[in-house]
């Protein structure tokens, strides 16, 4: 018993000390990838003012950091940085190494732990396989549309389009019009119902349409006029919307004796007294002149009616 303790002692030390250098191995790559990046950044100005197509591709971008946690895409991150990799001319066998640089956390206990097994990736396409089936979880796309169905504008529209951009941008095989259907379902109900109306196509003409209806209610409030913009065109709508008041001059209150019969029509006039409000059949100055002779009658009578 006593020497099968004293090696299971030894190789859990050797585990620990392996580990250990694995990690040391992982520190001494990220540093010389910081290095690099000093080494860029100092350089910069030179290599864009080099005429030469080879140097100029080498701009100064530093790549995020992964670390396997549940908001990280990993899909996006490793699309990122091929597209920086793609950009420094990284050759395919520096490319393990340098994502293993950028990993922490999680992400890099994993990649120690495979190298602890002998399991470390052999090519780049091997490494990316085994990274997403570690971190994307299998029903990732389908919550992805569960998040898109609950989606809600809650606040201002720039952040439900933000939010919605988001969340559509991860998803695959979704085509346009489900897209569209989804935006307007999380629309509020005053503003889904104008997208609706207006059978957007795409996703930008259905955000298109939602900004301007958004802009035209705002520009109403702030005028103080009611404005209706289904009776509009969308491609008129905002200057419309401004220049309402403009196009429908009031009469100022009191009206004048010389309103037409025309004008009572058209803004809803008494045709007795000429103001709004009322109408001719109920309008209070006529009521008050026609009793006027009545009263004057009995409080002044006349002497030869006595």
């Amino acid at each position: 018993m006593t020497g099968e303790g004293g090696n299971l002692e030894n190789l859990l030390e050797r585990v620990v000390q392996m580990n250990m250098v694995i990690i040391e191995e992982m520190q001494q790559q990220r540093k010389q990838f910081q290095d690099q990046q000093a080494i860029l950044s100092r350089t910069t100005d030179e290599i864009l003012t080099d005429s030469s197509p080879r140097l100029i591709n080498k701009i100064n971008i530093k790549p995020k950091e992964y670390n396997g946690t549940s908001d990280e895409n990993i899909v996006t991150w490793l699309i990122s940085l091929e597209e920086v990799m793609a950009n420094r001319l990284v050759h395919d066998d520096e490319r393990i190494s340098l994502a293993v640089s950028l990993l922490g956390g999680t992400a890099l206990q994993w990649f120690v732990n495979l190298t602890l097994k002998d399991q470390r990736p052999s090519s780049w396409i091997d490494f990316k396989h085994k990274l997403i089936s570690q971190f994307q979880p299998p029903d990732f796309q389908e919550n992805l549309r569960q998040q898109l169905l609950q989606l809600r504008q809650k606040h201002s529209l720039q952040d439900y389009i933000y939010s919605f951009r988001n969340i559509v941008g991860q998803v695959n095989a979704m085509d346009e019009l489900t897209q569209v259907m989804f935006f307007i379902n999380g629309l509020s109900s005053s503003t889904g119902l104008y997208v609706r109306s207006k059978h957007p196509q795409t996703v930008e003409a259905a955000i298109r349409e939602a900004t301007t209806y958004d802009n035209v209610m705002a520009i109403s409030k702030n005028n103080h006029v009611k404005y209706d913009p289904f009776l509009e065109t969308s491609s008129g709508v905002e200057l419309n919307a401004i220049n309402t008041r403009q196009r429908q001059p009031r009469y100022s209150t009191p009206f004048h004796q010389t309103t037409t019969k025309d004008d009572c029509f058209k803004f809803g006039l008494c045709f007795y007294c000429k103001e709004p409000g009322h109408r001719a059949l109920k309008c209070p100055k006529r009521s008050q002149q026609q009793q006027q002779p009545h009263s004057a009658t009995f409080a002044h009578p006349k002497n030869d009616q006595w």
